[in-house]
């Protein structure tokens, strides 16, 4: 496979899927308890007192996974041949809340759960912003041909539970779900990326 053919999207979408889940294995394997979503944020991964030889782990899984990611976001630009003007300000604005979700991301890496007021606010503005692009990323292809309907849905599902889950989450497993879901939708949009540039040429 040649990657100079593969579009942006599609090729920081695999690397922030591949630098953030096994980043943050490296650091699960070093926790030195029992872990899980019934006792645990995600970001105790990242505490260096819970997790003294781990955390840099997860801490750069933060870090160089949302530096990553706002290459994720601009790549989007990729969308916007033949799109109608709408769909286009709508994936612009999907692109401006994704450069400050990867913004958000990297802070959260920099601000460990031990700096816990930078890293709750980075946190929020984390979930707030991610879940904002997802919603236009949806609104943008929700009538695009070479993309199926059930994708905005779940773009718009996301957004919901993921700034319910900054503003009001108060539960472990919704955390978790919210960024098993947040992987899902970089996976999906980097495969529907790459389909589309292949259809259109």
């Amino acid at each position: 496979m040649n990657l100079k053919k593969l579009p942006m999207s599609s090729v920081s979408g695999a690397l922030v899927l591949v630098l953030y889940v096994g980043l943050a294995k490296i650091s699960y394997l070093l926790y030195p308890s029992f872990f899980g979503p019934r006792g645990n944020w995600l970001s105790d991964l990242g505490s260096n007192q819970l997790n003294p030889h781990g955390a840099i782990y997860y801490r750069l899984a933060g870090i160089l996974g949302g530096l990553v990611l706002m290459f994720f976001f601009i790549g989007l630009k990729d969308w916007y041949k033949g799109q109608k003007d709408k769909s286009r300000i709508f994936m612009t604005i999907a692109q401006l809340f994704g450069v400050l979700t990867s913004l958000a991301f990297a802070m959260t890496g920099f601000f460990s759960e031990d700096n816990l007021v930078p890293h709750s606010f980075w946190s929020v503005t984390n979930y707030i912003c991610f879940g904002t692009a997802a919603f236009f990323v949806g609104f943008a292809l929700l009538y695009h041909k070479d993309v199926p309907r059930l994708f905005s849905v779940f773009c718009f599902i996301l957004a919901i539970v993921d700034i319910v889950s900054g503003v009001y989450g108060k539960t472990y497993w919704l955390e978790w779900l919210v960024v098993f879901m947040l992987l899902v939708f970089v996976a999906s949009v980097s495969y529907i990326t790459n389909r589309h540039l292949k259809q259109g040429r």
